[in-house]
């Protein structure tokens, strides 16, 4: 966040928050060592989907599966930069969950092990900052 690394959106043009934009990096990527191009794709991930979920009219908390899961700063900054309440869902994929949930109907709840809440790993303290940098 210090040092303003940052992957601007977007890369798939005509789709997502933003359409027109034409994603870039702050820096060039080649210069950065593998965990900094990996926290400010972090990052650039949480952003996007705040801003999608956004557009979406999205509420309420927020459950992250799969391998976003396993990306505890994506987790975390998402928390922030939403100010909503994130979970890590307990199972691998929401697929089985999903199809269970359908099957059992609206009053039926399936037995699933508890998702997990994020914590607090990382100093993101200049976060809201650096998004505002970051959409400008």
């Amino acid at each position: 966040l210090d040092q303003r690394i940052m992957v601007r959106p977007t890369f798939v043009a005509g789709c997502g928050p933003f359409p027109t934009n034409k994603g870039s990096w702050s820096v060039a990527p080649d210069t950065l060592s593998a965990g900094e191009r990996t926290a400010a794709v972090s990052l650039y991930l949480a952003l996007v989907t705040r801003s999608a979920m956004a557009v979406a009219g999205a509420a309420g908390p927020i459950i992250i599966e799969g391998p976003f899961g396993r990306d505890v700063l994506f987790a975390e900054a998402l928390q922030i930069l939403t100010g909503r309440s994130v979970l890590i869902a307990a199972g691998a994929t929401g697929t089985s969950t999903g199809a269970a949930m359908l099957a059992l109907g609206p009053n039926g709840h399936p037995k699933l092990v508890p998702d997990r809440p994020v914590g607090c790993i990382y100093d993101l303290d200049g976060l809201q900052d650096y998004a505002v940098r970051w959409i400008s």
